[in-house]
């Protein structure tokens, strides 16, 4: 088993005992996405999927999901991690007024090419269907920024619920 797939994992099975707290009101769904960026490794695009939940939490409406994805740089190649990388991260976000929400993200990257290494990573995000993130990953004492709109397609057994 690889390391990519012990933290898919891991994660998963975290994931579940957590949401598993919140029986009732729980609505699971899954949003495949693609963003578009840009950052010090030139044009980037990336691809992602997330298993989430949506319930409601004190009185404000609350997501938690897993998103495993691939960082791909385009343009720049003359980058530490050129190839990219591989990520899968814990999101959590509220949502806001006209179902916008807001969140961020924690989790481990791992980049394309070069072995044996983890990286830590994180993210923050807002929007509806059109989000504005950025992604921050940490690979040798320096910070990789890369910026961009990604756009998302959430489907789960919540829009059966909708008046």
């Amino acid at each position: 088993m690889t390391k990519t797939s012990k933290a898919m994992l891991i994660t998963l099975v975290c994931f579940l005992s957590i949401t598993s707290i919140y029986s009732s009101d729980v609505y699971p769904y899954i949003s495949p996405g693609v963003k578009l960026g840009f950052g010090k490794g030139g044009l980037t695009f990336t691809p992602k999927i997330s298993l989430g939940v949506n319930t409601v939490f004190a009185i404000s409406p609350v997501f938690i999901n897993i998103t495993y994805g691939r960082n791909i740089t385009i343009t720049e190649k003359n980058y530490p991690m050129k190839n990219g990388f591989r990520f899968i991260e814990v999101e959590a976000g509220v949502f806001e007024a006209n179902n916008i929400s807001f969140g961020g993200g924690a989790g481990i990257a791992f980049p394309v090419g070069i072995k044996s290494t983890v990286i830590p990573k994180f993210s923050l995000f807002g929007g509806y269907v059109a989000f504005i993130r950025t992604d921050h990953v940490m690979y040798k004492k320096k910070v990789y920024n890369d910026f961009g709109v990604m756009i998302v397609a959430p489907f789960g057994t919540i829009f059966f619920l909708w008046d």
